[in-house]
């Protein structure tokens, strides 16, 4: 904000009976179904919103989607600069291969309640999202 880049400041803590981890997992799934229709069948909604950076006490990562799991469980979906990308991430770049075993994988993208709950605030920055082009 400081360097004047459009955006959207928010710190979301607990309120009420609404803890700090679940108030981000509304937050977060709303920013990413304003963008998608529900009302699809399909497993996986792609968008063109930008990601939103995300912060918690010592730490910064950059929140790249949201995801539901079967069990009804929530995850965000994270880039985190304190992990590099695993050698098996790395060899289905650019591929169409499917891993046998996609939650190996997924393990270090993901940031769950186990792992938020510890955090009493979160703050979050936003870019604008992008219009559709008007004819």
């Amino acid at each position: 904000m400081s360097l004047g880049i459009p955006c959207g400041a928010s710190s979301l803590s607990e309120a009420g009976d609404m803890r700090a981890h679940d108030a981000l997992y509304q937050d977060v799934a709303s920013y990413y179904r304003s963008n998608c229709s529900l009302e699809d069948e399909k497993k996986i909604f792609m968008t063109d919103l930008p990601p939103i950076y995300f912060q918690h006490q010592g730490h910064s990562m950059t929140i790249i989607g949201f995801e539901i799991r079967d069990n009804g469980t929530a995850n965000l979906l994270v880039f985190d600069p304190m992990f590099k990308t695993s050698p098996a991430m790395s060899r289905l770049i650019g591929t169409s291969a499917k891993s046998e075993n996609p939650d190996r994988l997924l393990k270090a993208y993901r940031r769950g309640t186990k792992y938020l709950q510890k955090y009493k605030m979160f703050e979050l920055l936003k870019l604008p999202t992008p219009q559709p082009a008007q004819n």
